[in-house]
């Protein structure tokens, strides 16, 4: 569905995240910290609220994805190892997709 946006006259699209491109943003946030990083700094830069983050976190730590150090969390190597099957897949059907539009 596109719609122009009528103060900047471009068009965009709504886009909903699903939850492997969720995973992947926390992982890659969580990543790009070398001493981890806190529950708000993920919040911010998956931009996720409260209840989502907790529900991801929460969901990563069982699955071994992530690890917590205090108030701190950091990825394991399985996580790493997701994070760039994801990248990889997400890359792929980008290709795809435009090959398709095309």
């Amino acid at each position: 569905m596109l719609f122009i946006h009528k103060w900047f006259n471009m068009p965009f699209r709504f886009k909903y995240r699903d939850r492997s491109t969720i995973v992947m943003d926390i992982l890659k946030t969580i990543q790009h910290s070398g001493d981890g990083k806190t529950k708000t700094n993920i919040m911010r830069g998956a931009n996720l609220n409260h209840e989502q983050v907790r529900t991801y976190l929460d969901a990563l730590l069982i699955s071994g994805l992530i690890k917590a150090s205090g108030p701190k969390y950091r990825v394991t190597t399985k996580g790493l190892e997701l994070a760039n099957a994801l990248q990889r897949l997400s890359f792929s059907m980008g290709l795809i997709y435009r090959q398709t539009d095309t």
